[in-house]
């Protein structure tokens, strides 16, 4: 019997990731509104009766989208090693390799329509914030262990925001510009933030 309840649950989990890879698909194709769910029954082959089974509505499979990218996010070391504490230059790489850091043009795709939905949808908006806190809660504890907690936590938050926006900012910027040039874009930017950060750092 619990061998049975587990394949059943697989095949669940199956399906709504079915679903969910049918929906990213036509979502940054063509947007939501214009995805309708029917559509999205086609294009995964799953019933409709069924997709209402496992989603309530267009804006919980968009949540579920945003569940796993911003989970596969928040899961990368390389993005989130509080290990690496050091000098200047430790925390150089670190915020660079956050802001630079870009998902596929997919994903880039995903996040813009997300950001746009945002502004309509009160659901999809909150949605959002929630993603935002989330990341931000984790750049925050990496930016506080990376400076052995020398620098102030409203402080901590006004710089953990700026990268946020930055990479937000650049993967709008790439949806739109698939060949933008990020390096030069960041530069100026990069240097006001760790400029900033070196002098909160020196020595009292």
């Amino acid at each position: 019997m619990a061998s049975a309840a587990k394949a059943r649950e697989q095949r669940a989990r199956d399906r709504r990731q079915t679903l969910i890879d049918a929906a990213r698909a036509l979502f940054v194709k063509q947007g939501f509104h214009q995805t309708g769910m029917a559509e999205l029954a086609t294009a995964s082959g799953i019933k409709m009766g069924q997709i209402y089974r496992d989603f309530d509505s267009k804006d919980d499979i968009i949540a579920a989208i945003c569940e796993q990218d911003i989970s596969l996010l928040l899961s990368d070391v390389r993005l989130f090693d509080d290990s690496r504490i050091g000098g200047p230059e430790a925390l150089r790489t670190w915020i660079e390799d956050y802001v630079a850091h870009q998902p596929g043009l997919d994903q880039c795709r995903m996040m813009t329509e997300i950001s746009a939905e945002a502004g309509r949808n009160p659901r999809v908006a909150h949605i959002l914030m929630d993603l935002e806190s989330r990341l931000l809660t984790k750049l925050d504890s990496t930016l506080n262990a990376l400076t052995n907690g020398r620098i102030e936590p409203i402080v901590r938050l006004r710089i953990v925001k700026i990268m946020f926006a930055l990479n937000l900012g650049l993967m709008i910027q790439r949806a739109a510009q698939p060949d933008y040039d990020t390096t030069g874009a960041l530069r100026p930017a990069m240097d006001l933030i760790l400029g900033k950060l070196e002098r909160l750092m020196l020595p009292k």
